[in-house]
């Protein structure tokens, strides 16, 4: 299905919907930016072409070992295999894909502030959201505070995470009048958790639902502790998780931007989103980095002396090997657009709004859908990305494995 037809039906997608995101009907050649996509392939043909020469000598080729298996992975071979596959694919422009999805931006934001002025049970039929949409057709022109803002928290296993941070976020949006829809975005399936690709998911899917004009990406396990912390819309990407406890209120290093990021949806398209190559913890957010830097977009940091969080405990999470994790973000600038919101694919298992939270306590996730009385702006998904690559299944994990980042 493409994203064009995803993001103009006016119904929710059902159960068992596969999204994948196909080049639009016309010839590469007719596109007038074919000699800037000719040149990262040839880029990182010969980004290839180097690290397999690299693996021929034995002297500097590097091999991990599984913890579980004991199997030894040549990272070289694996790394080539991975961008080679990136190569294969028929992925559409970057530039593409942004227009794409803006042009159904627009037509959802009438369909969305028509809703909300005529429809008085919608959740969004509230003072802030109405006047979201004094600005409609415009997403700059509105005041910050008067923007709508996706709160996208990526999970599995953190119920009792969930349970805590959801009411907190919910009484802060509440409390600054900010329009908002949070979308729990949980990854179906026992894959190793890859947070950056279900992040990419959940973009694209809440567009059929609330057109947002950013998007901020929640940890389940932070609780902001004052009510200063800002959940507003900004002009650029903004790391919001400034101070946190288990880091000693500092930041462990200059390029974090992991924990809470809040970044405009024309930001956020021209970086072509996350990578979606990172299964397991770790590096999705440096990897972001990266492709900000890329783009000349600076990411500005929200004041240390309001924005402090607590980290709720857990158990450490396991992860693929730091060496592969590295050696993939260090080819970040030449595969970024490649490999994001433009090589997505995904299918929804379930979709629906969450009842009314009682006692603060979420009960079982309800089986309906629209905008019924005593449904709040929260939304559930769960998402199937498929498989993990086949060097990953079979030798980094086991096959009962799924981490609970």
């Amino acid at each position: 299905m493409t994203l064009i037809k995803l993001l103009s039906t006016n119904i929710a997608v059902p159960e068992g919907m596969v999204f994948t995101l196909q080049r639009r009907n016309m010839s590469w050649l007719q596109s007038p930016r074919r000699v800037r996509q000719a040149i990262f392939p040839v880029l990182l043909f010969t980004i290839v072409a180097l690290i397999i020469v690299r693996t021929k000598n034995p002297l500097r080729s590097n091999a991990i070992f599984n913890v579980e298996t004991s199997v030894k992975l040549d990272l070289n071979q694996i790394l080539s295999q991975e961008l080679l596959q990136l190569l294969k694919q028929d992925v559409p422009p970057v530039e593409d894909v942004g227009e794409s999805i803006m042009d159904d931006w627009f037509e959802k934001e009438e369909e969305f502030c028509d809703s909300v002025k005529s429809n008085k049970s919608s959740p969004f039929s509230r003072p802030e959201c109405l006047a979201a949409c004094v600005n409609r057709g415009s997403l700059l022109s509105a005041p910050q505070n008067q923007r709508r803002n996706l709160i996208v928290i990526p999970y599995r296993d953190r119920r009792t995470h969930l349970e805590q941070v959801l009411p907190r976020i919910q009484q802060l949006l509440t409390k600054q009048n900010i329009c908002y829809l949070i979308v729990i975005a949980e990854q179906f399936g026992a894959a190793p958790f890859n947070k950056g690709k279900i992040m990419n998911a959940a973009f694209v899917q809440s567009l059929n639902w609330f057109p947002f004009h950013c998007v901020t990406f929640h940890d389940v396990d932070l609780i902001p502790l004052s009510d200063e912390v800002p959940y507003s819309c900004s002009q650029f990407p903004r790391h919001t998780s400034v101070q946190i406890n288990k880091f000693n209120n500092r930041l462990p290093y200059v390029k974090l931007i992991g924990g809470i990021l809040t970044i405009p949806v024309k930001l956020f398209l021209r970086v072509n989103g996350f990578s979606n190559l990172y299964w397991g913890w770790g590096a999705e957010d440096d990897d972001m980095y990266e492709r900000l830097m890329a783009n000349k977009i600076p990411v500005t940091r929200s004041d240390p002396t309001v924005s402090k969080f607590r980290m709720l405990p857990h158990n450490p999470s396991p992860a693929s090997s730091a060496d592969f994790r590295s050696r993939i973000l260090a080819f970040s600038k030449a595969r970024h657009r490649l490999d994001g919101l433009n090589s997505l694919n995904f299918s929804i298992i379930q979709s629906s709004f969450v009842k009314q939270l009682r006692n603060k306590t979420l009960t079982m996730w309800p089986e309906t859908d629209g905008y019924n009385k005593g449904m709040t702006r929260v939304h559930h998904i769960q998402i199937d990305l498929g498989d993990a690559p086949s060097w990953l299944k079979s030798n980094a994990y086991s096959a009962d494995y799924h981490t609970t980042v």
